[in-house]
């Protein structure tokens, strides 16, 4: 039988593999802590901390794309921190059972947006019109990224696919760096949420070294080569995790045991 703190750490791993190059990586994670013992909602509470590390160690391996991003793009982050914030007050203090119906739904729509991204970008900014409502567009999506968040301080599965998707409204056309900044709206959503969780006291402090350690080296080694990748081939590999992590919640929430799943967003939530 192989030990716990082997699984954590390949699972930390794998979660922070997966999360440096799409997203996603939640799905893994919270059913593997739930097999091991973890209660559902120290569960939850838990892998948002585990994954912040992760985020950093590939925002880090994206450096040198990010260098290269326009710095108002940066301003994202604090829409983002707030967001995420009241999506964890909103765990722990309120019951959420829409979750079931609206994770699936977000997904869908992420994998379309990721699909017709190149088009959508052309058909936005190809127009004048469009080009002298700059700040607009911009504002518009803080708000977005503002409603998106609170989903992610909530639970966040899928949440770096759909952050993907989302910027396909910005001027960014480079996939690499589109990559970047996700996992540095990662950061600040994790920052959020999982310092919440940490001062209400719901943080499994026995798995956490092990997932953070997995987490890093995961997150740091998916950057760096994932970052060498050409854009064409990467945006590939990301629609295809999109779908099966889609495929995924919807079998689960949908078509899977629904009670099942009903009860664990009742422990998740109380």
């Amino acid at each position: 039988m192989i030990p716990h703190w082997v699984l954590y750490l390949i699972g930390g791993f794998l979660t922070g593999s997966i999360n440096s190059i799409a997203g996603g990586g939640a799905l893994l994670l919270f059913p593997l802590l739930i097999s091991a013992g973890v209660p559902a909602i120290m569960a939850n509470t838990t892998m948002s901390l585990a994954v912040l590390p992760g985020s950093i160690s590939s925002a880090y391996g994206y450096r040198e794309r990010l260098k290269k991003l326009p710095k108002h793009y940066f301003f994202l982050l604090v829409p983002c921190f707030f967001g995420s914030l009241i999506g964890a007050v909103i765990l722990l203090d309120t019951s959420g059972h829409i979750f079931r119906i609206v994770a699936p739904l977000f997904m869908v729509a992420a994998v379309c947006l990721l699909i017709f991204q190149p088009a959508i970008h052309k058909r936005l900014y190809n127009r004048k019109a469009l080009n002298g409502h700059r700040f607009s567009m911009e504002c518009l999506v803080s708000v977005v990224f503002f409603v998106l968040s609170m989903y992610g301080g909530y639970f966040g599965a899928g949440f770096g696919i759909i952050v993907l998707s989302l910027l396909a409204l910005t001027r960014i056309k480079d996939i690499q760096q589109m990559n970047g900044l996700k996992n540095c709206i990662g950061i600040s959503v994790g920052i959020a949420d999982s310092g919440y969780f940490v001062h209400r006291n719901v943080v499994d402090w026995h798995v956490l070294p092990f997932l953070v350690i997995g987490g890093l080296t995961g997150g740091y080694l998916a950057s760096t080569y994932g970052s060498k990748l050409p854009a064409a081939k990467l945006r590939v590999a990301i629609i295809l995790m999109a779908v099966v992590v889609t495929g995924y919640l919807g079998y689960k929430f949908y078509w899977g045991d629904v009670s099942q799943a009903e009860a664990v967003i009742k422990k998740m939530v109380y």
